[in-house]
């Protein structure tokens, strides 16, 4: 398995893990994945995902955080459902 998620992501597997990595770039300009998690299951993953989604937005107030991630949840799941098609 080798699936490109967004921009960013990237989810491989191997014979026990799902591999759930982000785009990095070298000083260089060179595109690499840094793995971000070993996961057992797909589930595992959608949450990795959206806590590494969560982590860095800048919300300042709990209803801010709820609108956002309300929106990744969307967005997630609008993403999986152009993959299942």
């Amino acid at each position: 398995m080798n699936i490109t998620i967004g921009e960013n992501w990237k989810l491989t597997s191997d014979e026990h893990n799902y591999i759930l990595s982000k785009k990095t770039k070298s000083k260089k300009g060179k595109v690499n994945y840094a793995v971000i998690a070993y996961c057992v299951d797909l589930e595992q993953v959608v949450n990795e995902l959206v806590d590494a989604s969560i982590r860095p937005l800048e919300a300042d107030t709990l209803q801010k955080l709820i609108d956002d991630t309300t929106q990744l949840k969307k967005d997630l799941i609008n993403a999986i459902r152009c993959v299942a098609k």
